[in-house]
């Protein structure tokens, strides 16, 4: 089930990249701009609507992964602490494995959320622009 969430939001990154890259050219070839932006504008509201839905159905599933892997955490330490005197090298091994895939579950989220945080920043080029052209302002926020 991660991995059918963080394909779902990675996609949604490239989406956005792809929305960048079609802004920037509105920039830089400013003709037949109107039928781009609308375009542009309709694909914006459509990954707006895939990322509410994207939240709304995760949400909470991610919450409690969160709290799960807190609690494999604490609970795996307990047992190597506790099982130290038998077998250190096994317990330490066991736990060391344990809290790697772990860490990598953790890592894979928090990677994913940070993508999706790069792609939402407005790019200088626009900012530049923006700033340029006070009209177009409204537009780009």
């Amino acid at each position: 089930m991660d991995f059918f969430i963080i394909t779902l939001i990675l996609h949604v990154c490239g989406q956005l990249a792809i929305l960048k890259l079609r802004i920037k050219n509105i920039a830089v070839h400013p003709r037949d701009s109107s039928y781009t932006i609308g375009q542009i504008v309709k694909r914006h509201v459509h990954l707006i609507r895939l990322t509410k839905a994207i939240d709304d159905m995760f949400n909470i599933l991610l919450m409690w992964e969160i709290i799960g892997v807190s609690v494999v955490f604490c609970l795996v330490g307990y047992n190597v602490l506790m099982n130290s005197q038998d077998g250190f090298k096994i317990n330490f091994l066991i736990y060391f494995v344990f809290i790697l895939g772990a860490f990598l579950n953790l890592y894979s989220n928090y990677f994913v959320g940070d993508r999706l945080i790069s792609e939402v920043r407005m790019p200088s080029f626009l900012k530049s622009y923006a700033l340029s052209h006070p009209r177009c302002l409204s537009f780009f926020i």
